[in-house]
């Protein structure tokens, strides 16, 4: 009687087990990154009226931000807290912000922090930058980011910090 050649493995026990390794191999070279934030710059966007309780007439600082997402998955940006300081620091102006940006994966996003700088403060600025043509200021602060409890990613107090300079004549003209 011929002799039968021995059962070949199954061919899907040796696809699991190869996946299996590829699954382990990747998952110990990588890790969940944070995000980098970076102030790009800030600019004034015009004025503002809100009606609620209590009313606010003011200026809005439009600070442009950046951040760049290393991860193979996508994040959220969920808010922003922190301090716009105005003239060296003789004005200060809080940052509190819902901002919900998604950062897509492996990329940079740029997005807008809305800072409203309340009228009385605006006109006392103008009032003691009447020498400078520039007004100096320093944004800092931290951010809340996300992406989902699969990938166990919830990171507060990403921080951020820059200094810049606003021309005068762009807050006189939106007061």
């Amino acid at each position: 009687m011929p002799s039968l050649p021995p059962p070949a493995p199954p061919r899907r026990a040796a696809l699991a087990l190869l996946l299996a390794g590829a699954v382990a191999l990747g998952a110990a070279g990588c890790g969940v990154k944070d995000p980098s934030l970076q102030v790009q710059g800030a600019s004034i966007a015009g004025g503002t009226a809100t009606f609620g309780l209590p009313p606010t007439i003011g200026v809005i600082m439009a600070v442009q931000m950046s951040a760049k997402n290393e991860n193979s998955f996508d994040i959220q940006v969920r808010g922003a807290r922190g301090t716009v300081a105005l003239m060296n620091g003789v004005f200060q102006v809080p940052i509190s912000t819902a901002i919900g940006t998604w950062l897509k994966s492996d990329s940079t996003t740029s997005f807008i922090v809305p800072v409203t700088i309340p009228l009385q403060t605006a006109i006392a600025l103008l009032g003691s930058s009447l020498n400078v043509a520039c007004i100096p200021y320093a944004v800092q602060g931290v951010a809340d980011v996300t992406a989902t409890s699969t990938f166990k990613l919830e990171r507060d107090n990403q921080g951020f910090n820059q200094n810049g300079c606003i021309p005068r004549q762009t807050l006189l003209s939106a007061v």
